[in-house]
């Protein structure tokens, strides 16, 4: 049901004054335009509307917001629109949220006259510091909301005060903090998915012992042996980190076997020995096929974790970063931890947006963002939805941007709020 993107918005009373309407493409899209023009404006609407976010919405100018959904899956077309009206008994806003499945069904209304209904995405509850920490207020419209969350970090956030003049914790550390609680959650739920899989070849091998068939000896000539050893030593491995153990074992069975099958095509007879040899090369080929297809069982498990890593080894310059053993994230410079809290400010917005993108576990999701470029070197900046879309490929991507090296090749993307405003007024 939250498995949707933003088809277009429709905005009357924008900016107070303009009527506009805004078409969004599936996969990427940048908001741009001269200061002023309202770009910022619109994004944060977008946010706002999406994040049932009333006490923002009251003290914007609008005066109504429709916005139509393309769903993943299904052919209905839901909308959601907003009004913002005086009440009859304050001089505070109400606002009006109306939702339908389709065009033609009966609205699900909800009207907030307070300010208690805040954020329904708890991706966003970081953004809401200087608000009381109260739970959000659900109801049936909340629930319908497509998956959304807002990339960096808000930077009117990063220089917020407390009320006696003393900077607050840093609210970059904070949402980093955020981001390793969620990512080790999430690493570590993909741990017990390949453990489960683990057990699983375990008890599989132990019962296939049991259940063991006839095979014909003849099955063992066409196998690769040295492929055959190099897998088996794998396996042992998985379960034996001394590999002293193992080797000479593993190496003393491949050579009698390779030395049984020559037998057997010189057509030479066989010994009880080289039956053996034979016989078990069958039975540990099996065992071998099974562990090569729980490998790529594992890369698939593990493919967002590995791809991660991968983009922002990509990025980073004389530093290295991996997941220890914890799942934990782990920078390392000239071969020494570098404590997060250390890194540059471009550093730690790249690790929030790229590690948002890797907790949503490739699920249809909406990336909002105003002028994401900020504190990234041109370079991030010109890779930065090409990274993000291989994170995710399902995200909708909608940017608010001055920077050209952004938009990089998307210029079909943009959306031009000169363009938007003009076709408003012609409207």
């Amino acid at each position: 049901m939250r498995n949707k993107y933003i088809d277009y918005i429709s905005i009357r009373g924008f900016l107070g004054q303009n009527n506009i309407e805004v078409r969004f493409d599936q996969s990427i899209n940048f908001i741009i335009g001269l200061n002023g023009t309202g770009k910022t404006t619109l994004i944060n609407l977008i946010r706002s509307a999406l994040n049932c976010d009333t006490r923002a919405l009251r003290g914007a100018e609008f005066e109504e917001i429709s916005i139509f959904f393309i769903p993943v899956l299904g052919k209905n077309r839901p909308n959601l629109r907003i009004l913002k009206r005086p009440t009859s008994t304050t001089m505070r806003w109400a606002i009006e949220y109306q939702y339908r499945n389709t065009s033609k069904a009966d609205p699900i209304i909800v009207i907030s006259t307070t300010d208690t209904t805040r954020s329904a995405l708890n991706t966003w509850t970081i953004f809401t510091l200087g608000h009381d920490e109260e739970e959000p207020e659900k109801n049936a419209i909340t629930e319908m909301m497509p998956n959304a969350i807002w990339l960096p970090l808000h930077r009117g956030l990063l220089s917020q005060k407390s009320s006696i003049g003393e900077t607050i914790k840093n609210p970059i550390d904070q949402k980093i903090s955020q981001i390793i609680i969620e990512t080790t959650k999430y690493l570590s739920a993909l741990d017990t998915i390949y453990s489960k899989k683990l057990e699983e070849f375990q008890q599989n091998y132990f019962l296939s012992m049991l259940n063991a068939t006839v095979e014909k000896i003849e099955n063992a000539e066409q196998y690769d042996l040295d492929k055959e050893q190099v897998g088996l030593e794998q396996i042992f491995r998985e379960f034996f980190k001394d590999n002293t153990i193992y080797r000479t074992s593993i190496k003393n069975h491949f050579n009698r076997a390779k030395k049984a099958i020559s037998t057997r095509r010189n057509n030479k007879p066989l010994l009880y020995n080289d039956f053996i040899a034979i016989s078990d090369t069958i039975r540990l080929h099996k065992l071998v096929d099974t562990w090569n297809e729980l490998q790529k069982d594992k890369e698939e498990t593990f493919g967002p974790k590995n791809k991660f890593s991968e983009v922002i080894n990509g990025l980073l310059v004389n530093k290295k970063f991996r997941f220890d053993e914890r799942n934990q994230p782990l920078f390392t410079a000239n071969n020494k931890k570098v404590d997060i809290t250390d890194l540059s400010s471009g550093e730690k917005q790249l690790f929030i947006m790229l590690g948002s993108s890797l907790v949503q576990e490739n699920a249809p999701f909406i990336y909002l963002a105003d002028e994401p470029e900020l504190s990234l070197h041109i370079d991030w900046q010109r890779k930065l939805v090409a990274n993000l879309k291989h994170l995710n490929p399902y995200a909708q991507i909608i940017f608010a941007t001055h920077s050209p090296d952004i938009v990089a090749g998307n210029q079909r993307n943009v959306i031009r709020m000169e363009h938007i405003l003009e076709e408003g007024k012609s409207s």
